[in-house]
């Protein structure tokens, strides 16, 4: 099984330490039962092929490391809409303070602006 270690290395790279010694024990035993039941499938001993497919099958370690890993977000899913709401309301603020400067500055340096030209400033 040294395509089996080898993968449980990748994934113990991920994996926080205070659970890796449990996941990676889990982990190993449910991998060890599917390769052992397709390798039954075809009545004969488990082989490099029926590791490859089965480790195929759980996807990239870091996918399997990150089911195991608490999510963890930058804004949680209950604050996002306010956070939403509150950065369109700065953005609207920001190009509406842009414009006004840069027709302030047009009017006292008698500057002919155009509407690209305003735009232009603006961005």
């Amino acid at each position: 099984m040294e395509f089996v270690d080898r993968y449980l290395v990748e994934v113990a790279r991920f994996l926080p330490g205070n659970n890796r010694q449990d996941v990676l024990t889990e982990l190993r035993a449910s991998i060890e039962e599917e390769v052992a039941e397709q390798a039954n499938t075809h009545e004969r001993l488990p082989t490099e092929e029926d590791e490859k497919s089965v480790l195929a099958r759980f996807g990239h370690p870091l996918k399997v490391a990150c089911a195991y890993r608490s999510q963890r977000y930058l804004i949680g899913p209950e604050h996002f809409p306010a956070f939403l709401h509150s950065l369109k309301m700065i953005l609207i603020w920001v190009l509406a303070v842009q414009i006004v400067v840069a027709l302030l500055a047009a009017a006292t340096t008698g500057w002919n602006i155009s509407i690209m030209g305003l735009a232009a400033t603006v961005f």
